[in-house]
């Protein structure tokens, strides 16, 4: 992890609150801040929206979809690094994520490989 790295802050949007709490653990113990919320619209009534760092946003939320919820900060013009996360296995996402600009990981992932998808996000937006 380099010096830079330490002061990311990661939005995770997930309905499940036991995978939004073990990806915050596990933020933490990159040295990360991270800000859980379990629906979009609780992280869009936050100041975190503006804040993140990289948000890791579940494909189907309840209410506004992580995709929907992609669509209205990308109109509010905030191009934070985002990844979708989703447990459903079809490749259309995967085409729908990358033409949204995001990245994309399947559940069950492991919190290194979703550390680093993070630090690649970041680095790319860095370029």
């Amino acid at each position: 992890m380099t010096e830079s790295d330490k002061s990311w802050r990661i939005a995770v949007v997930e309905d499940d609150d036991g995978l939004r709490a073990a990806i915050l653990r596990m933020l933490a113990a990159c040295g990360w801040e991270g800000s859980g919320f379990p629906a979009a619209e609780d992280f869009l009534g936050s100041e975190a929206r503006h804040q993140a760092d990289c948000m890791v946003l579940d494909l189907y939320l309840p209410g506004i979809s992580g995709f929907a919820l992609l669509e209205k900060i990308r109109k509010q013009d905030i191009q934070t690094p985002a990844i979708l996360i989703t447990a459903q296995d079809d490749a259309r996402i995967g085409k729908r994520v990358e033409q949204a600009g995001a990245s994309y990981l399947q559940k069950p992932f492991s919190g290194d490989l979703l550390a680093a998808t993070i630090r690649m996000c970041m680095h790319a937006q860095r370029k």
